[in-house]
Order: C-alpha cells, then structure tokens, then sequence
C-alpha cells in the first residue's frame, strides 16, 4: 500500500495563521508515522500467528476430485507393487530352481565318488587278501 503525502498548506495559512503549516507538517509526518507502525504491527502478528492447520487428508475433507485422482493413484500404485512382486518371484523360482540344479549336479558328482572310493576300497581288500595268500604261500617255501 503506498501512501502519497502533499505538503500544501490548508486553507487557514491562506487566512494568515502562520503556525498553520507547521501544524499540518506535523500532523502529516504523525500520521505517516502512524500507518507506518500500523503496517510494521500487522507484520510482525502475522509472523507470530501460527500457520493455519492444514486438515487431515480424509474423505471429510477431501474434494471428489482429489479422491479421485488419489484412487487412480493408488490404483497404480497396487499395480506396480503387484508387478514387481511377481517379478521378483519368478526371479526368485527361475534361480532357486538354478541352485537346485547345481546342488543336484554337486550331489551326483559326489555320489560317483562315493561310489568310486567304495569300488576302490572293496578292490584294495582284495589286493590285500591276494598279497596275503602269496606272503603265506612264499613263507611256506622258504621255510622247506
């Protein structure tokens, strides 16, 4: 708001009242001075006040509009999480069923040596046996 002063002199000075225009200086600087501290005031309650509550996001309170486009995006929302969810499960079967297909290739590899080391155990009794009869069949010769 801009306030535009004029400094004539009122009428009385016209009538020869030569403290007319101090007067009115005067009342013009004072009144100046009073919308001044009036605007000043209002300022500084304006920053005192408290903000104004803002309303709880609630169907009371929410336009159609507004509800309308929370729900559309609320739909897509639910859509995207849905999305990335089956996503996430087929990632997660495609590579527990990988690690299931390692752990069986793992699981035949040692299977084969398992059976391998029974396989060479069995043959290394056999060994010993065999190296047995031979000790026992050269000592009975040698003692002849």
């Amino acid at each position: 708001m801009r306030v535009y002063l004029r400094m004539n002199p009122p009428t009385l000075a016209a009538a020869g009242d030569p403290g007319a225009t101090e007067y009115y200086q005067y009342f013009v600087i004072t009144a100046a001075l009073v919308v001044t501290l009036k605007h000043v005031l209002d300022l500084w309650k304006a920053h005192l006040r408290p903000p104004e509550p803002v309303p709880p996001l609630h169907k009371e309170y929410a336009s159609r509009e507004n509800l309308a486009v929370l729900d559309t995006r609320l739909d897509e929302l639910s859509a995207d999480f849905e999305r990335r969810t089956s996503e996430t499960h087929r990632a997660s079967a495609a590579s527990r069923e990988k690690i299931y297909e390692s752990i069986r290739a793992l699981e035949r590899g040692v299977a084969s040596l398992q059976k391998e080391a029974e396989l060479l155990t069995q043959r290394l009794h056999h060994l010993d046996a065999k190296l047995d009869r031979l000790i026992e069949r050269f000592s009975f010769n040698s003692d002849e």
